[in-house]
């Protein structure tokens, strides 16, 4: 038995975080220093000695001679200190090559000509770094004085060219994450004035800077030096100092704008700034925000940003870049202290906040992912779903190729505000339609499709979001306890009822206005996906689909429109201890939900991961006692199905294990046969209805309290026992889990459901270091020499913005992945281009071409049909 282990490190990434450590880091805010000498002098020495520190527990099996090389490469240039205007410039250089407009990416010691597999590990090693540190930051520092580049290009020739002729389709994008950073800043630049965001907005747990309570602070201190550096480089002043401008100009102003403690209170949030410390006190943060909306005027920075000389005014969304790039090119040319000073604490707050919201790697586990997704939520508030939706379409390739968009969000409780939505993207894709004088969204002449998914959210409770879990699950959303998170005392109960709230609310919107189904075109479930089982979420599901059935029905009976009933889409697979539970995840939405053709899985990894391999790297596991009990009962019934063929001596072993597992947890042995009973109640409805699911426990005569379901639904003991963990060893199941495997992929495969793969989610999600390591390519071999039949997949982006990627760039990575596990150029498009023509057939969104608008059929008074109840 294994207790160790494995864990893959990319240099790449080790690499990128040593250079990111002098402008990202708190140690760096803190410190401030201007420059980084090799003699260790000034605060370069206690600089060192913090990342040092951070290093070599975050990058275990790294020697501190490996350490301290990768430093000197990337700090240091001979013997003289060097200013960070110029670090960042060589740290751009040493990355990117400015090619106009555009920037490349290219590795520190590379040469100038380069192989398809050089150029692939060079992209590999870009992303790494794009995840460290913005990268509008090196972009600033590149170019020349009259223009500069406005962002970077990943994609190659060939694969650029053959999604703009041949489309592709975007079917699994969360859309509050459907935007970049630098477009989330400038959010987060309008917001940070507003009451409304209050001084610990951004605390989540295992955040930097005080569990993210202090975000807030600090982003409103480096929005306030950010405004004063626009407008003093606006002046255009040559010969003074920024230190001078203050104090002649800025402060004195201040004080006769808004009086003398305004200005003094604004003077001091600059110190703060300057010495890496919060001075002001808290109560001075709703002050410091007044101060901001007025320095900030009516007016949006933009035009300051765009009037500034030296710019390129025909790219767009550059305003960091230009900021970036003026306060180099002023650095370079004169000493001026305290710009520097506040300009590099400003660029180290803004790289904690994008480290903040962009996915830290090494980690595994949803748990993980879901604190970093909701991170960025304070910020986008003033968003509108419209300028959303148009961020996500130019981030995924709009105008480059993108036919289909699917865009996922959350239901509410009232069905009133998602037909307001829906109106709203129906309006918004209509505009599309129209022949724009630039960036049309067309393909091939067929307007861009755009569909709506809304999904059930997961969430285990318990303190697991607050970063404080309870001791085996007690007060989670599994807990019958009375008095907890259950006060009926079933399982599930308050969760249950807080979800159905949303679902009749969908299913009120379809049957009110049964056209909305042109847009709305999909439900999901996701988020914790161990947090709650399959069989809560099936009624919720049916419920909805059952509405939209009858929506589909009713519009081709009273107005001969078509339109097909909602698809399915759920998260399976992804999140799991034991491989076991994973392959049971995805096979319980198979046949639990019904999936079949046209649905699809998010994600599904529990698929294609080689079984020995995993074994190896996980080592021994502790699972819970239930879940345990759970995976051997799914398998025993696998066998006696015959789906799957027992290995020699496996069938007799897992029914020792059921029986002493179900003895520990109900007191006595219970057949594997019984035990496959309750997990069939547990997905029909009417046997949940006879035991009071979800409203209270049935007591009386017409209870059953000895069945069970009842103990399994009701008993706290029952519930403590199942959470208590168990040891298991898979380095002895790697057969079965084979066979497993085979089996689940199988009926998949034959009922054609496509698995929406998403491969940068994945790699940091899954932490599995480089995307060759993906388990796509067992899932759908490129050269067709699997285990099992190969099942569809289609790519999608997931997150952008947690993930610092977008499709067209997810599409050119697993390129990359396949040069670099030596696959020809043939069999790469190949195997790509079945992945893209998957897509487009597994879509759920519908043409619009010739649709009338929503909002007017809609209409009860114009419509029958829209009546229906």
């Amino acid at each position: 038995m294994s207790s160790y282990r494995l864990a893959g490190i990319p240099m790449d990434h080790l690499q990128a975080e040593v250079a990111a450590f002098p402008l990202a880091s708190e140690a760096a805010l803190a410190l401030g220093p201007l420059a980084l000498s090799p003699h260790m002098a000034g605060e370069t020495g206690s600089l060192w000695r913090r990342a040092e520190g951070m290093l070599v527990v975050r990058f275990p099996g790294f020697s501190l001679d490996e350490l301290v090389a990768i430093r000197d490469q990337f700090w240091f240039d001979g013997g003289a200190p060097v200013p960070l205007h110029a670090y960042v410039r060589r740290l751009a250089e040493a990355f990117l090559v400015a090619q106009g407009a555009v920037a490349t990416p290219r590795m520190p010691g590379a040469g100038e000509f380069l192989g398809w597999g050089e150029v692939a590990a060079v992209r590999r090693a870009w992303y790494w770094m794009s995840v460290s540190l913005p990268p509008d930051l090196l972009l600033g520092a590149l170019g020349g004085a009259e223009s500069f580049p406005g962002g970077v290009d990943l994609l190659s020739g060939p694969v650029a060219k053959h999604l703009l002729e041949s489309g592709f389709a975007e079917m699994h994008l969360h859309i509050g994450a459907g935007l970049n950073f630098s477009q989330l800043w400038l959010l987060a630049m309008v917001r940070a004035g507003e009451p409304a965001l209050k001084a610990n907005a951004f605390a989540t747990p295992g955040a930097e800077l005080n569990g993210g309570a202090d975000f807030a602070p600090w982003i409103l201190r480096a929005a306030l030096a950010r405004r004063l550096i626009v407008e003093f480089l606006s002046t255009n002043s040559r010969h003074e100092t920024f230190g001078d401008w203050l104090q002649r100009v800025a402060l004195p102003e201040t004080a006769d704008r808004m009086g003398p403690g305004d200005a003094l209170m604004l003077a001091g949030a600059l110190e703060d700034l300057r010495r890496g410390r919060l001075g002001c006190p808290g109560w001075a943060y709703a002050s410091l925000q007044s101060i901001y909306r007025q320095l900030r005027g009516p007016e949006a920075e933009e035009r300051d940003l765009r009037s500034l000389p030296a710019i390129n005014p025909d790219i767009d969304g550059t305003s960091e870049l230009v900021l970036v790039k003026r306060v180099l090119d002023t650095l370079r040319l004169r000493n001026d202290p305290t710009l520097a000073t506040l300009f590099w604490q400003m660029v180290r707050v803004r790289g904690l906040f994008y480290r903040h919201i962009v996915q830290r790697p090494m980690t595994r586990g949803l748990l993980w992912f879901v604190r970093f997704y909701g991170r960025s939520s304070p910020s986008r508030q003033n968003a509108s779903m419209e300028k959303l939706l148009a961020c996500a379409a130019e981030l995924n390739g709009r105008g480059r190729g993108l036919r289909s968009l699917e865009i996922r969000t959350a239901p509410w409780a009232h069905g009133a505000q998602m037909r307001q939505m829906v109106d709203g993207l129906d309006a918004a894709a209509r505009s599309w339609t129209l022949p724009p004088a630039r960036g049309a969204m067309e393909w091939n002449g067929n307007p861009l499709e755009l569909g709506l998914v809304f999904h059930f959210t997961k969430g285990r409770g318990g303190g697991a979001g607050e970063g404080v879990p309870k001791a085996h699950w007690r007060g989670s959303h599994a807990d019958p306890c009375p008095g907890r998170e259950n006060p009926n005392g079933l399982r599930y109960a308050h969760w249950f009822n807080e979800k159905r709230r949303e679902a009749r609310a969908l299913s009120w919107l379809l049957t009110s206005f049964p056209l909305s189904l042109g847009i709305f075109r999909g439900v999901d479930v996701c988020t914790d996906e161990l947090g709650v089982p399959t069989w809560v979420v099936k009624p919720l599901l049916e419920h909805v689909r059952r509405a939209s059935r009858v929506a589909s029905a009713s519009l081709a009976q009273f107005c001969g429109r078509h339109l097909p009933p909602l698809h399915q889409t759920i998260h399976a697979g992804e999140d799991f201890v034991h491989l076991q539970t994973g392959l049971r995840n995805v096979d319980e939405v198979v046949e639990k939900l019904g999936l079949g053709e046209g649905d699809r899985i998010g994600h599904g990894v529990a698929l294609g991961i080689d079984p020995a391999d995993w074994a190896v790297r996980a080592g021994r596991l502790l699972v819970a006692r239930e879940d345990r009990l759970a995976d051997l009962v799914w398998e025993w019934a696998g066998y006696g199905s015959g789906a799957c063929v027992a290995p020699p001596g496996r069938a007799s072993y897992i029914e020792r294990e059921i029986a002493v597992l179900s003895e520990r947890m109900f007191d006595q042995a219970r057949p594997p046969r019984e035990l496959e009973r309750l997990m069939l109640q547990l997905c029909n409805e009417w046997d949940l209805y006879a035991v009071g699911f979800p409203e209270a426990p049935r007591r009386g005569a017409d209870a059953e309290p000895r069945t069970l379901l009842h103990r399994f639904l009701t008993d706290a003991k029952v519930f403590e026992r199942g959470r208590e963990q168990v040891w298991v060893d898979p380095a002895g199941e790697v057969e079965t889990l084979r066979e497993l495997q085979r089996c689940v992929r199988r009926k998949v495969a034959a009922r054609r459901i496509a698995v929406e793969v998403n491969p940068t989610s994945n790699l940091l999600i899954g932490d599995l270091s480089d995307l060759r390591q993906h388990p796509l390519w067992r899932m759908r071999p490129p050269r067709g020499d699997g285990d099992a039949p190969g099942v569809p997949l289609c790519i999608g982006s997931d997150d952008p913005l947690v993930f610092a990627s977008n499709l067209p760039q997810e599409y050119q990575f697993l390129c990359d992945a396949l040069t670099l596990a030596g696959l020809s150029q043939e069999e790469m498009r190949q195997w790509i281009d079945s992945c893209r023509v998957c897509g487009l057939e597994h879509r759920f969104t519908l043409p619009a071409t010739g649709r009338a608008p929503l909002a007017s059929l809609n209409d009860s008074r114009g419509m029958g049909c829209s009546l229906l109840v």
